[in-house]
């Protein structure tokens, strides 16, 4: 008797990114936006200089480190501005 064959497909990042033209991971703060009013434009600062100081902290460290780092941090607004 003939069994079937098993297959399995995995998509990773770049799929998302060609299915629906979503940023990857180093594409998440490259701050390329425009901010909508000054509470906007003051996250948008507070989320600049966050990133700015954890890169000089971690030169070699992926934005996925980054948001881990912050969500574990005990600063809630910093948590708040990054998610």
């Amino acid at each position: 008797m003939h069994e079937p064959n098993m297959l399995a497909l995995l998509l990773g990042a770049g799929f998302s990114k060609w299915a629906a033209d979503l940023p990857l991971g180093s594409q998440l703060f490259d701050f390329a936006v425009e901010p909508f009013g000054v509470r906007e434009r003051r996250r948008l600062e507070r989320v600049t200089r966050l990133k700015r100081d954890w890169d000089t902290k971690n030169p070699a460290g992926l934005a996925e480190q980054f948001i881990a780092d912050v969500l574990l941090c005990e600063d809630a607004r910093s948590k708040e501005d990054v998610v």
